[in-house]
């Protein structure tokens, strides 16, 4: 019963804060036809034309929550839902860096493909061999209480 409820909590808990976060979209994106400004509306603009990848990145974490809360085997996937939504956010950073480093010089783009290409396997695989590692050492140190009594 314990894990229902953390559970139900996880999905309500992020749900809400995706009600949240669009509600707070939305009130920008309006906000843009009142306040004319050119900040405001490349924000606005790069918050919209990334709405689906945060969207996603927030689903994919949910998922990653629940299983974690499960008791073995049924968390087994956790590491795995965690590791793509890691990708779904680095995906957003960079293209966050992206966005600012091009448009403002910062940046070269040829910089920005490099990271690309290394940083996308480099953060999967960690965090996915982190989380096996983390449900390894969980299990272990249950078998050696289990012993103890």
């Amino acid at each position: 019963m314990g894990q229902v409820k953390s559970t139900l909590k996880i999905v309500l808990s992020k749900i809400l804060g995706v009600i949240i976060f669009l509600a707070m979209v939305l009130l920008v994106n309006i906000l843009t036809y009142f306040f004319q400004n050119q900040y405001l509306e490349v924000v606005v603009k790069f918050l919209n034309s990334n709405l689906w990848i945060l969207i996603l990145m927030s689903a994919l974490f949910m998922l990653a929550e629940i299983f974690w809360v499960l008791d073995f085997p049924l968390n087994l996937p956790a590491p795995f839902f965690s590791a793509v939504s890691s990708l779904f956010l680095i995906s957003f950073i960079l293209q966050l860096l992206s966005y600012i480093g091009i448009s403002q010089n910062i940046i070269p783009a040829s910089i920005i493909n490099l990271l690309n290409i290394i940083i996308y396997p480099l953060v999967f695989f960690i965090v996915l061999i982190t989380g096996y590692v983390k449900i390894y050492l969980s299990q272990k140190s249950k078998n050696k209480s289990h012993k103890k009594d």
